[in-house]
């Protein structure tokens, strides 16, 4: 037996079931469906289920791959996803009747700091990036997720303030995105599409490179301009201003393949302040250079870019998609692969599983951590969790270092991470529901997922920069979900 009410009706659904049905969230006045909950997505169900309001925010990276939409920076919501999307299809086909998802762009780490309940970051607190305090508009000071592109670190670890309440985190990989170098010169006439190798981003990122002139002579790329573009046309970049997963990724390139520059390199963090070399007078500590720009997150420096010929800078591809219009405004190659149609199969070289219980090491200066976990940038959790196999991350390195025949090679792992424990009844079920549908391959296609690609897939024009996680990275998941029990009520 069961009783069945439109999606706005606000009642609670009462269910006697033999089998696993459930229902569907509709169009508001539109008649109620009941669906078959099967496979991946096939929990234990209570007999009373509650429609829940989920609040949560941090990354954006992939905010597109899971809303189909950006909100604009400093709005809250509740987004409503668009068809297609990850949100959508998980509300509209694996949810409770009713479920909404309000999600807020702070960053990756602006969002971390509201998940670990960090003072003058909790969830109650208004989603407005551009003030002081940062929050998702909820109303409770916990949020019930938070996204990072940018794994936690043992300082996240232990500013992690619920444990207090009986709790530890949960982190999980979720999608991958790829990194794309987003460029707008009025002047340029051909390609439609520029080439950068990476020795020449090496260049470009610490301010080496200042004018189009000088990049368009680099080992690699070819560039034509019309005759009217002024003489040492000034090249600017762009980076991120906040606290960054995308910035985390992308200095995870730099720092593991540009050589040292007067004994000095990249370093592999969030801040793009403490990223380029210290040797050079654009991104020391502190200082500025005329061909320094920045912006708040990724669509806003898209934004920034598209709006300023001379610019260059790096920004999910998703983004860089939307806004290209060749030849002028475009995303560049690196080692001439594209970072839409090219960058699926580079996931599916990552075959290394998840370390457990890790995190990324402490930072360094002008290199790349030294972590505990021999080699690569993790340490062990300190002190160690109370529940083993919930700290769920992909080592950068394994994936800093990918070879150009594998397909793109900038690409960012992204996380949700969940409380391990107080959810609730009705919202744990939804939320291992949640993390199983990101690790099932099957959700993925025409009909379900379209804002993300599967892994290993060569969607070609049809890519959306985004993939979902590999096939090690999937059984991970759902060991730490089904079998370890990572998010409970």
């Amino acid at each position: 037996m069961f009783d069945l009410f439109p999606r706005d009706s606000g009642k609670v659904a009462t269910l006697s079931l033999i089998g696993t049905l459930s229902l569907v969230p509709i169009a508001a006045g539109a008649g109620p469906v009941v669906r078959q909950w099967t496979g991946a997505h096939a929990l234990a169900l209570h007999p009373r289920v509650t429609a829940t309001a989920f609040y949560a925010g941090g990354a954006t990276l992939p905010a597109l791959g899971y809303n189909g939409v950006n909100p604009p920076v400093g709005s809250n919501g509740p987004v409503t996803p668009a068809a297609g999307s990850a949100y959508y299809y998980f509300l509209s086909e694996i949810a409770t009747a009713g479920d909404s998802i309000h999600y807020c762009l702070t960053g990756s780490g602006e969002g971390k700091k509201v998940f670990e309940g960090v003072s003058g970051f909790t969830a109650n607190l208004s989603c407005n990036p551009t003030s002081g305090n940062q929050g998702f508009s909820a109303p409770a000071t916990r949020p019930s997720w938070a996204t990072s592109d940018s794994p936690l670190s043992q300082s996240d670890y232990s500013s992690f303030t619920y444990g207090a309440t009986n709790t530890e985190p949960t982190q999980l990989p979720t999608v991958v995105g790829s990194i794309a170098l987003l460029y707008n010169n009025k002047y340029i006439t051909s390609p439609s599409q520029i080439n950068i190798t990476t020795a020449t981003l090496c260049k470009l990122a610490d301010g080496q490179i200042t004018t189009w002139q000088s990049l368009a002579t680099q080992s690699g790329t070819t560039i034509k301009f019309s005759a009217s573009i002024p003489a040492n046309y000034p090249l600017y970049f762009g980076y991120r201003t906040d606290g960054s997963g995308t910035t985390f990724n992308f200095s995870n390139f730099l720092s593991a393949n540009c050589p040292k520059n007067g004994g000095q390199t990249y370093a592999l963090d969030p801040q793009y302040l403490a990223v380029a070399p210290s040797t050079e007078q654009v991104l020391p500590q502190g200082n500025s250079a005329t061909n320094l720009m920045g912006a708040k997150g990724n669509n806003g420096l898209t934004t920034l870019i598209t709006g300023m010929s001379g610019a260059i800078g790096y920004v999910e591809a998703a983004n860089a998609k939307a806004a290209r219009s060749a030849p002028t405004i475009n995303f560049a190659t690196l080692n001439s692969n594209d970072p839409i149609s090219a960058f699926p199969k580079a996931v599916s070289s990552v075959t290394e599983t998840p370390y457990k219980d890790a995190v990324i090491a402490a930072y360094v200066p002008n290199g790349r951590p030294v972590g505990n976990i021999s080699g690569t940038v993790l340490s062990k959790l300190s002190p160690t969790a109370k529940k083993a196999g919930c700290v769920l991350v992909q080592d950068p390195d394994n994936f800093a270092t990918l070879a150009s025949t594998s397909g793109y090679q900038i690409i960012a792992f992204s996380y949700h991470e969940f409380y391990e424990n107080g959810n609730g009844a009705s919202a744990a079920t939804d939320l291992s529901k949640l993390a199983l549908m990101f690790a099932t391959p099957s959700d993925f296609g025409t009909g379900k997922i379209t804002t993300i690609n599967a892994a290993g897939s060569s969607p070609g024009a049809a890519g959306t920069g985004y993939s979902s996680v590999p096939s090690a990275s999937q059984s991970a998941v759902k060991t730490a979900v089904s079998t370890t029990k990572c998010i409970n009520a």
